[in-house]
């Protein structure tokens, strides 16, 4: 069964299709294999990312939140009081 495609998301698409490089989607496959991998750990990681260049992309998005809380990292701390 095929889904008949709305229009109104077509940008979404388009945009995602522009993004996506020759490489960049994997075997999926090879993701059996890594979760295996995390069930078998004797600690396995509460979150993980699957595919090449995934740490870097979030690296980049938590850079940019971690600059944002530290720029406001005064105000943050006022927000406490002087309790002590």
């Amino acid at each position: 069964m095929n889904a008949t495609p709305i229009d109104v998301y077509e940008p979404a698409r388009a945009a995602r299709a522009a993004r996506v490089k020759p490489g960049m989607v994997g075997d999926p496959t090879a993701t059996r294999e890594a979760i295996l991998a995390i069930v078998d750990a004797d600690e396995p990681p509460l979150r993980v990312f699957f595919g090449r260049g995934q740490v870097e992309r979030i690296e980049e998005e938590y850079g940019k939140r971690l600059d944002t809380w530290h720029a406001w990292k005064d105000l943050s701390e006022r927000a406490h009081g002087s309790a002590q």
